[in-house]
């Protein structure tokens, strides 16, 4: 007989890899998972989860589900305000461009372009 048998030979839960689980006899869960109530002759794991507060959080199966919502909810918060970003960084940079280009002072026509040059003939060696 081991020392921890020795311990937990009044309670009715078991230790693996070192987390508490509920009695064989019952469901043989975690007892963070176990849903039995006060009147269960199998286990005692109602008592060890209102010890630690965790009897009214409900099952964890629970917990995940709330969880899973909870992270949906922040993911599609998180892309519309992404999608609201990317458009206003598009709108100022097209604002900025219109300034720019607004700012931007027609010169003229250069003189090349209004009185262009013959092309010379090549000179002829010979």
């Amino acid at each position: 007989m081991k020392i921890f048998e020795v311990i937990a030979e009044d309670k009715k839960t078991w230790m693996k890899d070192g987390v508490e689980m509920c009695s064989k006899d019952c469901c043989g869960q975690p007892v963070t998972e176990c849903e039995c109530g006060p009147d269960c002759k199998h286990c005692d794991c109602y008592k060890v989860n209102e010890a630690y507060g965790m009897s009214a959080a409900g099952s964890a199966s629970q917990r995940q589900a709330a969880a899973d919502y909870t992270n949906a909810s922040k993911r599609m918060n998180n892309k519309a305000q992404d999608a609201n970003r990317e458009l206003n960084i598009a709108n100022k940079s097209i604002n900025r461009r219109i300034n720019r280009l607004q700012r931007k002072q027609p010169t003229g026509l250069p003189q090349r372009i209004l009185n262009p040059q013959q092309a010379q003939a090549p000179e002829q060696t010979g």
